[in-house]
């Protein structure tokens, strides 16, 4: 059995303190390492935040776009269609007009025109 002397406790200790010592060295530089990668993990998740935004911005003016211009087709069609319309009441009115003046005409000289 070997006896451990009042020196070789001591030579142990001093061992094991820098042992220690480099232990918190390492834990240190880990946890520096730690805080540079969580820093950039945060800045690239800010970037990718901004990035996404940007472009939810551009895509909802593109939609919106695309929508007020669907609109103003759909919206030229209904005036289209509306003008059209109004055109054969029109026609149809006068047609009428016509039709009733040619009766009335018709029994104030007493001739039948159907």
């Amino acid at each position: 059995m070997t006896d451990f002397t009042a020196q070789d406790e001591l030579e142990a200790l001093a061992r094991l303190r820098e042992d220690e010592r480099a232990l918190d060295d390492q834990l240190e530089g880990a946890r520096m390492a730690v805080a540079q990668i969580v820093a950039e993990a945060r800045q690239s998740a800010e970037s990718l935040k901004q990035e996404t935004e940007l472009r939810l911005t551009d895509e909802t003016a593109r939609l919106r776009r695309d929508a007020a211009s669907e609109l103003e087709k759909t919206l030229e069609t209904v005036r289209d269609e509306t003008q059209r319309r109004s055109e054969a009441l029109r026609l149809t009115a006068l047609h009428n007009r016509e039709r009733a003046l040619a009766w009335l005409l018709s029994r104030v000289t007493g001739r039948d025109t159907s």
